[in-house]
């Protein structure tokens, strides 16, 4: 029989996986070992209890012999903490508290003492950052069990009249020290003449009470606020700012914006006077020949053209034919005289040229036509609209203007781009125009362009 004898290296290799599973089985072994050290070191710690005075030859010891070091060593503080027993003093209320509707009362001598909010016979009951203020105190006294933040017993803002207000300083508190004085036969009557501390006191918080409740309920939804008060008393024409134009006047009024954001704001305009149109004739103006099958489907249907203004409502200087447009409570000769000058915006919107644009002031007035017809139909929204839309040409007119001022410090520089044509359509016009005012940024800018740049446009 043939016996097999292992090779060398077999034995080699099955002797290193036993005595690497030895070494995980001792690192194991020492890990739990660690642990119940650990456990053992602090369950000796929580038995052992420490002496109330060691003996003098221990202390010498502990300073003498090194075996722990100086700072580890306790000291008389740290041994009359351990000793001290851990309780937390309870509260004792030596007398019984009182509730009293919101307030809590104790008896000294006989009468009742009204006790703080937060103190219960030298007991704080919350911290001292959570205690009411006087301040706070008195914001929150007329609102206290108060649904939607109305006063229970307090006087209402705008019901209380000069007189009720003044007979407040006679109002009688609740003083539970009085009272009490007055249930005992041998007190002393009270001169009613000459009131006592606590009574002035008293008052002096009733009409705290009353300020503050004035100050603090919201007004009525009856009384107007003063800037109701204010837009009532001006006309919708003041209110939307119809002939405000004072801008143009400025150095913003003096540039030419491109084409495209100017036909935008023209053609909502536009838009807008259509709509204020429409909406007036459908409301007053049904039963009659306005109406009557021309823009029954939308205010995209109204033409502002004059002939089929003159057809619709007829001749602008007839204007005896034109009283059915008083019907609203308008005016027929402004609304006639607001209709009738729509063609011409009407005529820019339809056949709008970039080369025949027009300066700023003539698209402000045509805008100002747009809103004139809501003022006149009494369309305040639109009308806002509108106005809003002429204060964003202003804006408009701001940006080419500050684009002129930064772009002429960079035209003397070599290769400096060309001006653009909204630019030099500004500068063009300065050469025709005799007006003193214009701002000395599009003055030295045409300069700039004239000795450089007018032989390439040319």
């Amino acid at each position: 029989m043939v016996k097999v004898v292992p090779s060398t290296s077999y034995e080699l290799r099955k002797a290193r996986l036993k005595i690497e599973q030895l070494e995980d089985l001792t690192s194991k072994l020492k890990y739990q070992v660690a642990i119940l050290k650990a456990r053992l070191a602090i369950f000796a710690k929580v038995d052992a209890v420490p002496s109330l005075s060691p003996p003098q030859s221990d202390k010498s010891k502990k300073t003498t012999i090194g075996g722990s070091k100086y700072y580890e060593q306790e000291t008389r503080a740290s041994r009359k903490r351990s000793t001290r027993p851990e309780t937390c003093p309870q509260p004792c209320l030596a007398q019984p508290v009182i509730s009293v509707g919101e307030g809590r009362y104790i008896y000294e001598d006989g009468t009742p003492v009204k006790l703080g909010p937060t103190v219960v016979q030298n007991w704080d009951l919350t911290p001292r950052y959570q205690a009411q203020t006087r301040a706070t105190e008195g914001k929150r006294k007329p609102y206290v069990n108060s649904p939607r933040g109305r006063l229970r017993d307090g006087p209402r803002r705008n019901k209380v009249s000069q007189d009720e207000a003044n007979n407040t300083e006679t109002v009688k508190t609740e003083n539970y020290a009085a009272t009490s004085d007055r249930s005992d036969g041998d007190a002393e009557p009270t001169d009613p003449e000459s009131p006592s501390e606590d009574t002035a006191s008293s008052k002096h918080e009733m009409l705290i009470e009353l300020k503050l409740s004035s100050e603090l309920e919201p007004p009525s939804e009856d009384e107007p606020t003063s800037k109701e008060l204010s837009s009532k008393s001006q006309t919708l024409e003041e209110r939307s700012e119809l002939r405000d134009s004072s801008w143009l006047s400025g150095p913003a009024g003096h540039v030419y914006i491109p084409s495209k954001p100017a036909y935008r704001l023209l053609r909502k305009a536009f838009c807008l006077a259509q709509e204020s149109f429409y909406y007036a004739a459908r409301k007053h103006w049904r039963d009659t020949k306005i109406w009557y099958g021309n823009f029954t489907q939308g205010p995209h249907e109204v033409l502002f053209g004059y002939s089929e203004l003159e057809s619709r409502i007829g001749e602008r200087w007839h204007e005896y034919s034109m009283d059915f447009l008083a019907n609203g409570g308008f005016s027929s000769s402004d609304v006639v005289s607001a209709l009738f000058d729509m063609p011409t915006v009407r005529n820019k919107v339809c056949h709008f040229g970039g080369r025949c644009s027009d300066d700023l002031k003539t698209y402000d007035s045509d805008l100002a036509i747009c809103q004139r017809l809501a003022v006149t139909l009494k369309d305040e929204r639109r009308a806002l609209k509108i106005r809003r839309l002429r204060d964003q040409l202003r804006v408009e007119a701001e940006k080419v203007l500050a684009e002129i001022e930064s772009l002429h410090d960079l035209a003397a520089l070599p290769y400096a781009r060309p001006w653009k044509r909204h630019h030099v359509k500004s500068f063009r016009e300065l050469e025709l125009s005799t007006d003193e005012d214009m701002p000395e940024v599009i003055v030295r800018a045409a300069e700039t362009w004239s000795w450089r740049f007018r032989r390439f446009e040319n």
